[in-house]
């Protein structure tokens, strides 16, 4: 089963509702702000121990990803006048292989282009080494988790491409480029390891490359939990990556990674294509 974009006539001109997704995605990250006014919780957070600390992770890390769904689905009821299930996330066994193959394919893509950047010698190799403190390995394997998935990838996903994309009154390639444009552009203030204007811009490539194989994916599956397994998958798929010791960044780490996703996006798009 295939995601479409909406064929019906919309009730707000596109371009508004691309903005809308821009802001919702802006208000949404600031969700849990209400948890650090809580006196203590930032004590919390920064505890020692290790399960005080995760508590307060995952309570963070949830609220901002309850944000996005709420913001999700109020632009869907409120605007598309469509039911909280056309978000795409229903739990389903094709679902759960929907993100499987999300994740996947962002460990390829991230490991492969990292791979590939650093023998090259063409990275940005760090000073230091990555250091993973002395925190226990459950404790790690939480945080890895919860900042992959709870605090961008489902929440994220779920506004661009279960809400915008779905929304979009274009042909499902065009939904796709749209969507993934406008969550790139939002992505020119993310701290990735620029270093100047210039390579802000061309910092957009990793996002806008996953962002395409993500679109293409959930639509290919038709279920938004495979856009999630890509976003969630490469936060998870970069600590691998460093874990392996790969930790080529800058430039042409970017653009070759972000390239890697976009080519799997299309092979989706194409194969689908030659399936239907």
């Amino acid at each position: 089963m295939a995601i479409i974009a909406s064929t019906t006539r919309p009730r707000l001109p596109w371009g508004v509702r691309v903005v809308l997704a821009m802001i919702a995605m802006t208000v949404a990250a600031f969700g849990a702000l209400p948890l650090m006014l809580i006196p203590g919780f930032q004590e919390a957070s920064a505890s020692r121990d290790p399960m005080t600390a995760v508590l307060a992770l995952l309570a963070l890390c949830g609220l901002t990803c309850a944000a996005y769904i709420l913001l999700s689905w109020a632009l869907m009821r409120g605007i598309d006048r469509r039911p909280f299930r056309d978000l795409g996330l229903a739990i389903t066994p094709h679902a759960v292989l929907g993100l499987l193959a999300g994740m996947g394919i962002a460990l390829a893509a991230t490991v492969i282009g990292t791979g590939a950047v650093q023998v090259l010698g063409i990275g940005r190799m760090p000073q230091t080494a990555p250091d993973f403190g002395q925190a226990p390995l459950w404790m790690l394997l939480i945080a890895i988790g919860a900042q992959a998935f709870l605090l961008q990838g489902i929440g994220e996903e779920v506004l661009f491409r279960g809400y915008l994309m779905r929304s979009l009154p274009h042909r499902p390639a065009i939904a796709v480029l749209i969507s993934a444009a406008a969550f790139g552009i939002l992505h020119l203030m993310s701290r990735g390891g620029q270093e100047n204007l210039g390579e802000r811009f061309i910092y957009l490539a990793l996002p806008f490359g996953f962002a395409i194989c993500a679109g293409f994916l959930a639509q290919r599956m038709g279920t938004t939990w495979a856009a999630i397994g890509i976003h969630g998958g490469s936060h998870v798929a970069s600590a691998i990556a460093m874990a392996l010791g790969l930790v080529a960044d800058g430039p042409a780490a970017w653009v070759a990674i972000g390239a890697l996703f976009a080519l799997a996006g299309v092979a989706v798009h194409l194969l689908g294509r030659r399936e239907g």
